[in-house]
């Protein structure tokens, strides 16, 4: 085994890391709190999401008319009515519906935005069209920013 001593040359070396200069180092603490402020709106605006609640959720032929949980035949475009709570005054909620056919399919997505909330209770609502649809049940759900707030299971009757 060799005692030699080992010779690094001067430029072949691991020295320190390179410095961050000023303008690198304010560019950092830019990033920082751009980031930590972005955390923060989310994380609120996450909050005032997760307030809402349902009042109330049920079915109809239309805009108007009976409540119903078993549809006849036929029924050419069903809409599903929820009353929403604790909605934040002043701001548009992006909502959601998915209606699921007998065998789990999708068979409609709605995403929309709602006009400026101002009142709560908060009524909203989404449609599907039926025309041709599959007897047996079926599952509709409504959600905000990803968050499920109710769902609802409904019949569909052969014609």
């Amino acid at each position: 085994m060799s005692t030699d001593p080992v010779e690094v040359s001067a430029g072949g070396g691991l020295g320190p890391p390179p410095s961050i200069g000023r303008p690198g180092l304010a560019l950092v603490w830019a990033l920082l709190a751009a980031a930590g402020i972005g955390g923060l709106i989310w994380g609120s605006e996450r909050l005032r999401l997760g307030r809402i609640g349902v009042e109330d959720a049920w079915l109809s032929p239309g805009l108007a008319g009976p409540r119903l949980d078993r549809v006849p035949g036929g029924t050419p475009e069903l809409y599903y009515h929820v009353r929403l709570t604790g909605v934040p005054a002043g701001s548009r909620l992006a909502l959601e519906c998915e209606w699921f056919d007998p065998s789990g399919v999708t068979v409609r997505h709605n995403r929309y935005e709602t006009r400026l909330v101002d009142r709560d209770p908060w009524p909203t609502h989404c449609a599907c069209p039926l025309r041709g649809a599959a007897p047996g049940h079926w599952r509709v759900s409504m959600s905000v920013a990803g968050r499920g707030l109710v769902e609802t299971a409904f019949t569909v009757e052969g014609p």
